[in-house]
């Protein structure tokens, strides 16, 4: 097998055929959580345009891709972000205009030639030593941007809304993820062409999802997957002389397909185990105490909060409240459990952790939604988010808090409180 790395042009098509997987996953990652997966097959349509304008003007087909896939994908955030249209409608937009400007474009340029089908198609073996290093340099942009970025833009893939209250610049993010997605688009469309480009993109981080238990291992599955994809379909192609684009997206499908039986067994033998542990639970959890009896302990808690002024500083607002402060753990592990809806209304609680700390909080056994505010050591309030009753969910911001103030649903809009722009004050002495 060794021999075909003896010619030039399967040297190249490894190394360019490497790092589109190294990229391509890593942005899908990105995507599919947030069903966008087909941004990528719109922006291969844009590019093309810009292949044919490129071809039209006599200059590189390239960088005539590039540069119309990074307006396409300017335009299609501002849509979408804006309000105007929504992700899905915004994408079929672009789609359809991008294909139809690329195909009177084609005609001006002369109708098809080798050049544009090797865009359309895809063609990995006859890229360029040049093709190589732009590549490469769009390569490094999309791993630097991505790596500066990891935290924020896995917020934004899993909750943009909570990515939003917790201070994360989301609508900066989401146009630096469509740009990313322009220029993966551009590298992989040089190795699988327009037709097939979503898929190195989509695929592979299908595989990650299916298989992965973190967001950080799927990006890993996805990358690998992709690589897989890359090696097996050269030599597919090289040996079997097939087109080699179809045969990369045709071997990242049955390593789905791989993945979803892998997942399918593992599914029977969980489901098994499950049944036995459920089985468990119940003999376990007959006996457990009345509810009521835990409740009167969250009350009792409750009663013997202290209470303290207080002023909360919204903008050049001062709104002065009375808070219970939950001083004990006990008291911070009771907070609004068992309350009335009546006191939920009338009563706010202040959680001070004597220090900056990550944890969350739970709406078990709490009658009604809740407001809370997020601040750091020094009173100031960085996230505010709503709490629904649930006994499952937890609630906590992006980042390092102090105190957390919990007040009726609504409270802090009415009196005009939002993150980044106010400040807790405790009353002097308290």
């Amino acid at each position: 097998m060794l021999e075909l790395l003896e010619y030039g042009f399967m040297q190249r098509a490894f190394a360019v055929g490497a790092m589109t997987a190294l990229i391509c996953p890593a942005i899908g990652v990105f995507l599919v959580p947030r069903r966008l997966s087909l941004i990528a097959d719109t922006l291969a349509h844009v590019a093309l345009a810009g292949v044919a304008l490129g071809l039209l003007l006599g200059v590189s087909p390239l960088a005539g891709a590039l540069v119309v896939s990074l307006v396409g994908a300017v335009g299609i955030e501002r849509l979408r972000a804006g309000g105007a249209l929504h992700g899905d409608a915004a994408l079929a937009v672009f789609l359809s205009g991008g294909f139809a400007l690329a195909v009177v474009l084609i005609g001006l340029a002369g109708g098809f030639n080798a050049d544009l089908f090797a865009f359309l198609f895809g063609s990995i073996l006859t890229v360029s030593p040049d093709d190589v290093k732009l590549v490469a340099v769009l390569t490094a942009v999309v791993a630097v941007a991505i790596a500066t970025c990891y935290r924020q833009l896995v917020a934004i893939a899993l909750h943009e809304d909570l990515a939003r209250t917790s201070g994360v610049p989301v609508r900066g993010l989401n146009v630096l993820l469509a740009l990313l997605t322009a220029l993966t688009t551009v590298v992989a469309m040089r190795m699988v062409g327009v037709l097939l480009v979503s898929a190195m993109i989509v695929i592979p981080s299908l595989t990650g999802f299916s298989l992965a238990r973190s967001f950080r291992q799927a990006m890993g599955i996805a990358i690998a997957t992709a690589l897989a994809a890359v090696v097996i379909g050269l030599v597919g192609a090289y040996y079997l002389r097939l087109a080699a684009g179809g045969a990369i997206v045709l071997t990242a499908l049955l390593l789905f397909a791989a993945a979803g039986a892998v997942r399918r067994v593992a599914r029977l033998r969980r489901a098994a185990v499950a049944a036995s542990v459920l089985a468990s639970l119940v003999l376990l959890t007959a006996p457990a105490p009345a509810a009521d009896a835990e409740c009167a302990r969250w009350r009792a808690a409750f009663a013997g909060m202290p209470t303290r002024p207080m002023t909360i500083e919204a903008g050049s607002r001062q709104v002065p409240v009375t808070v219970k402060i939950a001083s004990t753990g006990e008291q911070s592990a009771a907070g609004f459990q068992c309350a009335t809806k009546d006191e939920i209304q009338r009563t706010l609680i202040l959680f001070d952790f004597s220090n900056e700390i990550l944890t969350q909080f739970h709406m078990n056994n709490v009658p009604a939604a809740l407001d809370i505010a997020f601040a750091k050591g020094d009173g100031r309030i960085f996230a505010i988010l709503r709490m629904d009753p649930s006994p499952t969910a937890l609630y906590g911001p992006m980042g390092r808090f102090r105190f957390a103030l919990e007040a009726r649903q609504g409270f802090f809009a009415s009196h005009g409180v939002k993150a980044g722009e106010a400040r807790l004050r405790l009353a002097s002495g308290s």
